[in-house]
């Protein structure tokens, strides 16, 4: 319990960074080619009329909120129509918006479903199968209900097996136990997804948005061909497929906060150290450069940690972290520019004190 609250409270603390500042229903503009393209992507959990968890949105938030994308020029689309019409750019919509939802809920059936067909949108659904029942339920999903929505154009991904913490604090990242499990979270709950859906999944949400460079390489040797953190910050088109970010939305999420995350720009900048991913033993010295873009100063926060940075003489950022950081980490960096543009980057390492041998019952 103690971890699961730990990890919580990095949810929450990313949801405030990120708030600080078919195919369509009807006919849409194409987008210009620029290298400025933004595409944000939004992660939903549960969609429930009584809205009591900080991740939960009411039917009527989300019609409100996908109503304000359609009213003021976005396109909603899934998160296969990005992979696919990112390689070519012109056929993207103007001001596209990536709609996902995380965990495949019940009020996905019976709420979001109906919400998006009203609309003419269509959207990704990132599912567990172990939550998936083959007989007919008031609380969970089933396979019916699935091949329904298949049917009408949404588009089904992976969310691993059953939600599991992918990786501990000690998790032995070595041990051949550990690796099994892994590829049985990756590989069987993309084989299951496909034999019940009649689909081909190409694409994985990690739970909690958690991974590391080993479960990444784990993950593309499944078969993934794109995968969907929640390292908050728009996408550019040359965005790394294997570390795309998203929002996440949460019930107080307001359509001036979605319309301020849409305007975020991707931060160009080079990393290094340490490298995205990582995996790490001891407390790293952070240090990158921007590249093409100049702002007065930038700020940094990873968990508790934050301070502005200014650059040195050769143009680098570095920055000690000096508190306790076990686990995942995540890397803030922020800034305006001199005509008060946002821009936000981030990456990750993870923290492990690694056991010798792993206590697979907690996995």
């Amino acid at each position: 319990m103690k971890n699961l609250n730990s990890k919580l409270k990095y949810l929450l603390t990313l949801l405030i960074i990120l708030l600080i500042p078919t195919l369509y229903a009807a006919p849409i503009k194409s987008t210009p080619v620029t290298k400025n393209i933004i595409i944000p992507i939004l992660c939903y959990h549960r969609v429930i009329p009584n809205a009591n968890n900080i991740y939960d949105v009411t039917p009527e938030t989300l019609e409100k909120q996908l109503r304000f994308m359609l009213d003021h020029g976005y396109h909603p689309i899934t998160a296969l129509q990005f992979m696919n019409l990112r390689k070519s750019p012109r056929l993207l919509p103007d001001k596209p918006v990536v709609i996902t939802f995380d965990d495949g809920s019940k009020g996905h059936y019976q709420n979001v479903f109906p919400i998006l067909k009203k609309l003419g949108l269509k959207a990704t659904f990132f599912i567990y199968p172990s939550a998936v029942l083959s007989r007919e339920s008031q609380k969970y999903l089933t396979w019916t209900e699935l091949s329904e929505m298949v049917k009408a154009g949404m588009d089904i991904e992976c969310h691993t097996l059953y939600h599991p913490f992918l990786v501990h604090v000690h998790t032995n990242i070595s041990d051949p136990k550990y690796l099994q499990w892994l590829d049985h979270q990756l590989k069987d709950s993309k084989k299951i997804l496909e034999k019940h859906l009649n689909i081909q999944v190409k694409l994985l949400a990690y739970p909690f948005g958690l991974f590391n460079q080993l479960i990444e390489e784990k993950s593309i040797a499944a078969g993934y061909e794109g995968i969907f953190t929640v390292n908050g910050g728009t996408n550019s088109l040359n965005e790394n497929s294997m570390r795309l970010k998203r929002m996440i939305v949460n019930r107080n999420t307001s359509t001036a906060e979605l319309e301020s995350f849409f305007h975020t720009q991707p931060l160009p900048l080079a990393i290094i150290s340490p490298v995205d991913a990582a995996i790490v033993s001891s407390y790293p010295v952070i240090k990158f450069r921007l590249t093409g873009i100049k702002l007065p100063k930038v700020h940094i926060q990873v968990l508790d940690n934050q301070a502005d940075l200014y650059p040195d003489a050769n143009g680098d950022y570095a920055y000690q972290i000096t508190k306790s950081m076990n686990g995942f980490n995540l890397i803030v960096v922020s800034g305006y520019d001199d005509h008060k543009n946002y821009y936000v980057s981030n990456w990750c390492f993870d923290y492990l004190i690694q056991n010798p041998t792993n206590d697979m019952s907690k996995y």
